[in-house]
């Protein structure tokens, strides 16, 4: 319970947009998901775990690298806002601090819980936030930028070994903060 509690505190704090950008890898189909708030997503393989909040009424979503429920000391969490707005965060002495957050340079039901793969993608239900899972060299990893993919805009990524705040140039994603967890 306390990784839900600590996600929604980074979803609290998130404030930026728009995560590096996935090139659809592979023949296989992709599935399609819509999250609403209170809704929570663990990524297959990976100690990834995000949830949807509402803080201050914007929808936002946050994850965390977590082991035995719990949010790891010296690992990064991410999140992001239906306005746009993008935090990258560490976790110290279990408890969240912001890293860096950018807000972008242009105008922007019951809970579940979903267990899934590589290619699936999600739309936060009144929203204009979009995320979806992908795999590389360093192993499946989630991130989500706003629908309207423009230049200026941010968003955000992780996986096990690294979490990502990044912002669109209008024809490819430039790393702002990129780091590696337990460096």
């Amino acid at each position: 319970m306390i990784s839900r509690l600590t996600a929604a505190l980074c979803a609290a704090l998130v404030v930026v947009a728009v995560a590096f950008a996935s090139a659809a890898a592979g023949s296989t189909a992709r599935r399609s998901i819509t999250i609403g708030v209170g809704d929570s997503i663990v990524l297959k393989g990976t100690h990834v775990f995000c949830v949807v909040g509402s803080p201050s009424g914007t929808t936002a979503i946050g994850c965390v690298y977590e082991e035995h429920g719990t949010p790891v000391s010296g690992t990064y969490w991410i999140g992001i806002t239906a306005t746009g707005e993008a935090t990258l965060g560490r976790v110290k002495n279990g408890k969240p601090t912001i890293v860096a957050k950018r807000r972008p340079s242009v105008a922007g039901g019951g809970s579940k819980t979903y267990t899934v793969g590589t290619n699936t993608d999600f739309y936060l239900r009144g929203t204009n936030l979009w995320c979806g899972t992908e795999s590389d060299s360093l192993g499946p990893y989630i991130f989500c930028e706003p629908t309207s993919r423009r230049a200026g805009i941010y968003g955000i990524g992780m996986g096990d070994k690294d979490a990502l705040l990044a912002r669109y140039t209008g024809s490819k994603w430039v790393d702002v903060k990129h780091v590696k967890h337990f460096a």
